[in-house]
């Protein structure tokens, strides 16, 4: 009787890849003229979750909200922890996604 062990290794093995290829995806492309929402979509909701309450928490309720814009804006540039840097917004960009992470702290539900 053959051993089905290695296929279950083969399928966790190509899951995996597909789940860090999606987010992978998720934080490239190009971000040229994005602001707010839409830039959080892009960049930020893959790991953040769409309320920001997903994976390292930022949305209502969380630590971050006690975080300056200053800090903010220091975490997006440079990425803490596991988190990837996004060295290029432009600063319009930057005080976008501060604004768009403030209402998200806030309870906003965008409409």
């Amino acid at each position: 009787m053959r051993s089905v062990f290695p296929f279950k290794r083969f399928v966790v093995f190509a899951a995996l890849i597909m789940l860090v290829g999606a987010l992978v995806a998720g934080c490239a492309g190009s971000t040229e003229g994005l602001l707010g929402q839409e830039l959080y979509n892009k960049s930020c909701e893959a790991c953040h979750g769409e309320d920001g309450l997903r994976g390292t928490q930022i949305g209502a309720g969380s630590a971050a909200a006690e975080l300056t814009d200053r800090q903010i804006r220091g975490a997006i540039s440079v990425g803490p922890g596991s988190m990837p840097g996004f060295p290029r917004l432009t600063s319009e960009q930057l005080d976008s996604l501060v604004e768009y992470v403030r209402e998200l702290q806030a309870g906003s539900d965008g409409g």
